[in-house]
């Protein structure tokens, strides 16, 4: 009789910790899910893009003019180099155009990687009031950094803002 008595207990236990994990997932699923509802933002279009900067010892300076990337070349310490890119709304994406014509069209830019803690935009997050945007990325090199090279990437969005 004891041992039925332990085998019932046993198996309560395992039941009440499976309903515990189960409940504490699906909390878990709601909240995350809850969260971008709230947000009302819909992403309509990303880009990424590589971004990077060599830091040099001395007053050596050069520049990287590739267009597919971010590079702003060789960059001494306490300095700083730009970079400008633009951002266009054009013919070819109809949704894009009238969700811009209404005017909640945000532009959202991120960096990611060792970078990003000298990287600044001179716009960002904000409501594209133009069909084109032109947006100065600048790296601002502190004079105790270490010297190397410094990467990461750029995300630019553009997100409707469905209020």
């Amino acid at each position: 009789m004891k041992r039925h008595h332990q085998g019932s207990k046993l198996r309560t236990v395992l039941i009440l910790g499976i309903v515990v994990v189960l409940s504490s997932a699906l909390t878990i699923i709601y909240y995350s899910f809850a969260g971008q509802q709230k947000n009302n933002q819909v992403i309509l279009w990303q880009y990424s893009i590589d971004a990077s900067v060599i830091v040099g010892s001395d007053n050596k300076i050069g520049m990287d003019a590739d267009p597919d990337a971010l590079r702003f070349g060789i960059v001494p310490r306490g300095g700083e180099s730009e970079r400008r890119f633009t951002i266009s709304i054009n013919n070819s994406n109809k949704d894009l155009e009238k969700i811009y014509a209404r005017g909640n069209l945000d532009v959202i830019i991120k960096s990611s990687g060792n970078i990003s803690q000298f990287l600044y935009f001179d716009k960002n997050n904000f409501i594209m009031k133009n069909s084109t945007e032109d947006i100065t990325a600048t790296v601002n090199i502190p004079q105790s950094v270490d010297v190397g090279r410094y990467e990461g990437r750029v995300m630019i969005s553009l997100v409707s803002n469905k209020n």
